[in-house]
């Protein structure tokens, strides 16, 4: 052996020493990932899945490393790494931790993906691993509830509205101060903290941030961060309010009233325009029965809707409101406009109603359906759902010429429905029920 082979081959030898040598000191350093649920489900039109990663350093020493995800399909392929390789130094006997989100797309296949999360010298030498488990559901087969499947809102409590802002994020109210937030499509349901006890009926957000709800004892909360705190307002009333609407962050009402017991009943609207900050009565009436909804198409031109067929509108943003006839008796629940024009209200014993003109003239539509229809909602000129008793979900894509029975999976009574597109629309009920469809609810 010649002298430069054999310095050489002690140099290499050196290197793998020190090598092994760093490598053993990292293995003091561990990685454990976890998951908020377990297990973890992505429904069929595809979500994320947050993952906890805390990383801890037992060593005296700091050390050098990287993190990196390996994703396992269900095929058994794999995708190394996913994300992207991190390089890391942690001090000695410290600890690190963050959140990775990792997404399937609706056309990913279904099945269980496991997202391994290393840490060492990438890609080959993995000091410490931890895995998560996802499962992606398959897609229902026809007439197996196709379109419509249930969300898990982690509550039995009956709620009674629900409103997204996008195909992500949204939220849902209900009794005994449920208040419960999703920024994943409804794949993961988060509680909110109320500050008062109401039983609340409503919720109404201009955007991603500002949102109110409204419930029993007058009560009235608003956030302006997306719920994670929410504040009381002073509504002015102690009795029940049913529905808000807000035209921009600033601008709104709600409607409720007093329900008849040893007094009369009565039923009122009162306005903000500072966000809430402070309410002015509108309206109120003597021996009538509550207001259960509002809707604005812009700052002057609104209208509310009650029991006992009532039908009120105004066109100077709440300072006078005329009656305007619904030729029924009959409480009336939801209502919804598509345009200043075109508008569609529900109600008890399978009641639509429907106006081109305003509401100079209400005209009754027989959907073929008797329940009490609670909620009806658009989202566009040609496509909208009415959710009422029973579970009953009924569909039109002809602007409401015609209306479609569809599956929802469920008997709960329904009482909120919403939509971003003509695809994409939840509903809420009777014991934490939320449904979800990408696909129009077909």
């Amino acid at each position: 052996m010649n002298i430069k082979h054999r310095y050489t081959m002690i140099a290499l030898w050196l290197y793998v020493c020190s090598g092994l040598l760093a490598l053993s000191a990292q293995a003091a350093v561990t990685v454990t990932a976890s998951t908020t649920t377990s297990p973890v489900q992505i429904q069929p039109g595809g979500g994320n899945v947050d993952v906890t990663i805390d990383i801890n350093n037992g060593d005296a020493v700091s050390q050098s490393f990287d993190r990196w995800t390996i994703a396992t399909q269900p095929d058994g392929s794999q995708v190394n790494p996913v994300g992207g390789v991190d390089a890391f130094t942690l001090p000695g006997n410290w600890s690190a931790g963050n959140l990775i989100s990792y997404t399937l797309a609706a056309t990913d296949p279904a099945g269980i993906y496991t997202y391994t999360v290393a840490v060492g010298v990438y890609p080959s030498v993995i000091m410490s691993s931890s895995s998560v488990s996802v499962e992606k559901l398959p897609t229902p087969p026809p007439g197996d509830s196709v379109g419509w499947y249930s969300q898990t809102s982690g509550t039995t409590n009956f709620l009674r509205d629900i409103q997204f802002v996008d195909a992500l994020t949204g939220w849902a109210v209900g009794i005994r101060n449920t208040l419960l937030h999703t920024i994943d499509g409804g794949d993961n349901w988060y509680p909110q903290v109320s500050p008062v006890s109401s039983n609340y009926s409503d919720v109404h957000f201009v955007d991603h941030l500002h949102g109110w709800a409204v419930g029993s004892a007058g009560k009235v909360v608003h956030t302006s961060d997306g719920g994670n705190t929410w504040v009381a307002q002073s509504s002015g009333t102690k009795q029940y309010i049913n529905g808000v609407f807000f035209i921009d962050a600033n601008t709104g009402w709600f409607v409720g009233g007093k329900y008849f017991t040893f007094t009369s009943p009565y039923q009122f609207i009162y306005k903000t325009v500072d966000g809430g900050n402070s309410w002015q009565l509108q309206l109120i009436r003597s021996n009538k029965s509550p207001l259960t909804s509002i809707y604005f198409v812009d700052p002057s031109v609104g209208w509310a809707i009650g029991e006992t067929g009532v039908i009120l509108r105004t066109t100077d943003g709440g300072k006078n409101w005329a009656e305007q006839s619904s030729g029924t008796p009959l409480h009336l629940y939801g209502i919804n406009f598509i345009s200043n024009n075109t508008g569609w209200i529900v109600g008890r014993s399978g009641t639509v109603l429907y106006t081109t003109n305003a509401g100079e003239t209400w005209i009754p539509k027989n959907t073929g359906a008797s329940e009490s229809f609670s909620a009806v909602t658009f989202s566009d000129s040609q496509t909208g759902w009415i959710v009422g008793n029973n579970g009953v979900v009924l569909q039109t894509q002809d602007g409401g010429s015609s209306w479609q029975a569809q599956n929802s999976g469920t008997s709960d009574a329904l009482a909120g429905v919403t939509a971003i597109d003509a695809n994409t629309v939840w509903a809420v009920g009777l014991s934490g029920r939320i449904i979800h469809s990408t696909s129009s609810g077909n």
